[in-house]
């Protein structure tokens, strides 16, 4: 019979489940089972099985594990593009001509908590380095006002910003580890991709916007109803902001 530490595959041997490291122990948190097959599975027969039975990565409490993405959109024109009159009109053509626009695109930084699903986002310019050392100091602050104070892993794809030798030196200053998921497999960082696939469907895409600041300004607007209103299976159909110990609420309720 296993052991409370030991999982059983469909087929071939049981594998051991990884011990918590003195870092990622939380006062009173239970004890963690197999939290990432990423990095513990002895091979790669059993990582697959092992994912389907226990999940890719489990986070046992806020600030155990932080998933951080970027999304690349393109800019939206003064007046509207080509989603607002249609790809190839003549008032898309216009508008991306006026005052000799270069449209260019907006990279949508995104931060998320695996545990409490809080989530932080910004549009910013590019995803450099530098830039997205800033923004994860500026997440930092955010995730710290709700109570997340302590970090222990900070979990990223391969991008070439997330391998800067500065990124890596930053977040290292302030968890316990970076790790990096496997190569073409972002299901783990499925939290993180979940999350703007929310954004792109309930905000990006959900209406029709006159000017990049206007979207920019309602994507402010929905993360703040994603954490504070909107219901999340993942925290028993309460927003994001109820699995956290402190509360910020100063930004209005609606974005439509």
């Amino acid at each position: 019979t296993p052991t409370s530490s030991t999982v059983t595959p469909a087929s071939g041997p049981a594998v051991r489940s990884p011990p918590a490291t003195a870092a990622e122990a939380a006062p009173g948190a239970p004890a963690p089972v197999a939290s990432c097959c990423v990095e513990f599975c002895p091979a790669e027969s059993c990582c697959v099985e092992l994912c389907v039975i226990v999940g890719t990565i489990t986070a046992r409490f806020p600030g155990h594990m932080l998933h951080m993405d970027v999304k690349k959109v393109g800019k939206i024109p003064d007046g509207g593009g080509w989603w607002a009159h249609g790809r190839g009109s003549s008032k898309a053509l216009a508008s991306k001509r006026a005052h000799k626009q270069r449209v260019g695109y907006t990279y949508l930084h995104s931060a998320i908590d695996g545990y409490s699903r809080l989530a932080y986002t910004e549009a910013l310019e590019d995803e450099t380095a530098q830039t997205t050392i800033g923004f994860f100091a500026r997440a930092r602050a955010y995730f710290a006002a709700h109570g997340i104070t302590r970090l222990i892993r900070v979990v990223t794809d391969n991008g070439a910003n997330y391998r800067a030798s500065r990124f890596v030196t930053a977040v290292q200053s302030h968890a316990s580890r970076h790790q990096r998921t496997r190569v073409y497999t972002p299901r783990h960082n499925g939290k993180v991709e979940r999350y703007q696939r929310l954004l792109a469907e309930e905000c990006l895409y959900a209406r029709v916007y006159d000017s990049e600041q206007a979207r920019r300004k309602a994507i402010g607007v929905w993360v703040h109803h994603y954490n504070y209103h909107r219901p999340h299976t993942a925290c028993a159909d309460q927003p994001p902001a109820s699995r956290v110990h402190e509360r910020v609420d100063n930004v209005m309720t609606s974005y439509i």
